[in-house]
This record gives C-alpha cells, sequence and structure tokens, in this order.
C-alpha cells in the first residue's frame, strides 16, 4: 500500500514494481506476462507495434489491448494472451461509409440479400466496419421491396462482413434539373405520408435522407424529417 497506488496503467505498475526492486538492490528483468496471473482476464489480445492513430489526428507508434469490443489499454509494452505484430502497420478505428450504393458486382437496390451479404464482405476487406445502404430514385413499391429486404440485415453484426446500420435515402425527392444518374420518370417533390411509411418500414432504420430544397413544400418536410435522422442536400439547384 506503501508504493502501489489504487488505479496505475500496466506500464506504470511495472515501473513501480522495477523501483520497488531497486530498493533491495535486486536485479532483475521484467518481462512481459499474461494478466491471468491477477485472475482478472480483462486483456485477450495486443496489437503490438503498430502506427496507432490517436484522438489528436497523428499515428503514433504504441500497442493497444482490447478484449471483445472493450480497448483496455493503449501504452507501450502490454501483455496479453494473443498477441498481433502490427510492424509497419497503421492500426485505426473501422471506417464508416454513409455513402455507398454497391460494390463487387452487386448493389444495395437490387433487393437480394445476397447482394447485401456481397457488398458487406466486399466492405470489411477494406476496413469499412459499418455502412448505409444508400438507395436510388424510386418509387414507394420499389423502396418498400428493397427496405423490406433489408430490414433483418439492420444492426446484425455478422462475422467477416461489415455492419449495415441503416439506410441512406436518396431520392427520390429531387429537382430534376440536377436528376445525375437519377432516373427521371421516379424523382417527385417531397411527400411526407410516402416518408413516414418508409421510415416506419425500415423498422426506423432510415439513417439519411437527401432532398432538393427548393422544390415545393421541401423546407416543412426537412423541418419534420430532421426529427427523425439526418436530412442532407442533394441534386439542388438551390444557390
Amino acid at each position: 500500500d506503501t508504493f502501489m497506488p489504487k488505479v496505475c496503467t500496466i506500464t506504470q505498475m511495472f515501473a513501480i514494481v522495477k523501483n520497488i526492486l531497486n530498493l533491495y538492490n535486486k536485479d532483475i528483468t521484467l518481462k512481459c506476462f499474461s494478466l491471468n496471473i491477477f485472475k482478472k482476464e480483462w486483456i485477450t489480445m495486443v496489437i503490438k507495434n503498430g502506427n496507432l492513430f490517436t484522438e489528436n489526428a497523428e499515428f503514433v507508434k504504441q500497442d493497444i489491448a482490447f478484449s471483445g469490443e472493450k480497448i483496455d489499454a493503449i501504452g507501450e509494452n502490454l501483455c496479453g494472451e494473443e498477441v498481433f505484430d502490427a510492424t509497419d502497420c497503421y492500426v485505426i478505428p473501422g471506417f464508416v461509409d454513409v455513402h455507398i450504393h454497391g460494390a463487387y458486382g452487386s448493389d444495395f437496390c437490387d433487393n437480394s440479400e445476397n447482394d447485401i451479404n456481397t457488398i458487406a464482405k466486399y466492405l470489411v476487406s477494406q476496413g469499412v466496419t459499418s455502412f448505409l445502404g444508400t438507395t436510388m430514385a424510386f418509387d414507394e413499391p420499389i423502396l418498400s421491396g428493397i427496405f423490406t429486404t433489408a430490414n433483418p440485415f439492420f444492426n446484425k453484426v455478422i462475422d467477416g462482413q461489415a455492419t449495415l446500420r441503416g439506410v441512406n435515402m436518396e431520392g427520390p425527392f429531387f429537382n430534376k434539373a440536377k436528376k445525375g444518374a437519377q432516373a427521371e420518370k421516379y424523382i417527385v417533390d417531397p411527400d411526407w405520408e410516402m416518408f413516414e411509411r418508409l421510415f416506419e418500414l425500415s423498422g426506423r432504420n432510415i439513417r439519411l435522407l437527401d432532398i432538393a430544397p427548393e422544390l415545393p413544400g421541401a423546407v416543412e418536410f426537412i423541418e419534420k424529417a430532421s426529427k427523425l435522422c439526418h436530412v442532407s442536400v442533394a441534386h439542388t439547384s438551390a444557390n
């Protein structure tokens, strides 16, 4: 109790123990060991020697220890039951892609479970761990089918796949003059009742809505929609 604080990092603990041993003239080399000796398995894996992306937006060579979904410690000379050597690698959080229509030959709007799985598997291979499936301008029946198919995947964590966190509803509330690749026949003015039905059908998982704010009724629509999800300006002639 004289030397040990109640809470300390692993690095601090090693330093304190070494100082105590030095008081008794003990020549000892402290080595990395499993924390199981403390009967508390709170570190199971350590990524060592990597360039870690920090909260200061800088890369620093540090170890990171974690168990399950929880980061337990960040520092030097951390220990664990499993060790991954990340020398010459960058260690960063998983990317979140909020606007992606498809990948690897599959499209979110293809309206099939296989296509969602294909997209999710490809994304995680590129470092993306969460994404919003992005739609195109379609009519309500088509969007309803897409949302119904996607519904079981929302926020479902599947090994080896990025997690589908919801929908980026891109369209159909656009300015036809700025349709881009969107099909003009599906582009309509903002329709609140339509959006409400789709929002509920998605399990309230529309996370982002894209709209042209100069359209008739758009401002009132945006005020309502912003209470349910994020709203983004898109395909617009607004100045």
